[in-house]
């Protein structure tokens, strides 16, 4: 069997596709590790691309969700952080008997996890992706960034 550990994969049969290197570095390498030793055919080169195709496109689409729990926390404490230095600088130093200074409090986080729980909610209702107005804007964006994720899964399956 497999070592799960993702330092230690040089334990693979040769004979085993190891998408490693197809992978974003903070995608848990060790579960698509298990997954492709567990369940790639070993008879067909044809059969192996396939499967090595199908875990790279479950790679990415498991890098959407850790990317929008990301950029959820981000813009949260962002949001919550500026708007509590925006009161700050107008004079108001509470709110309800709690403090707004960063340092004396922690109602910044809180409002901050509410709103990155609110983010990915929403970014989760969308797919993932931008809403119809807004996607016609950002096609150019789009093509883009299909491109960066081809090329990159593209050269690095040819060992590049």
């Amino acid at each position: 069997p497999p070592c799960l550990s993702p330092d230690t994969h040089t334990h693979t049969p040769p004979h085993l596709p190891t998408p490693y290197h197809t992978i974003p570095y903070h995608t848990p390498r060790a579960c698509v590790h298990t997954l492709v030793y567990n369940t790639t055919p070993r008879k067909s080169p044809n059969q192996t691309w396939v499967m090595q195709a199908l875990f790279v496109y479950f790679a990415w689409k498991l890098q959407e969700v850790v990317s929008a729990a990301q950029s959820g926390l981000r813009g949260g404490l962002l949001f919550s952080r500026g708007v509590c230095a925006w009161l700050n600088r107008r004079g108001h130093k509470s709110f309800l008997g709690l403090s707004l200074e960063p340092d004396k409090t922690y109602l910044d986080e809180a409002v901050g996890y509410v709103l990155a729980a609110l983010g990915f909610y929403v970014q989760w209702q969308f797919g993932f992706g931008i809403p119809f107005p807004f996607s016609l804007v950002m096609l150019p964006l789009d093509a883009v960034e299909w491109y960066v994720r081809w090329s990159v899964t593209s050269d690095g399956a040819n060992g590049a």
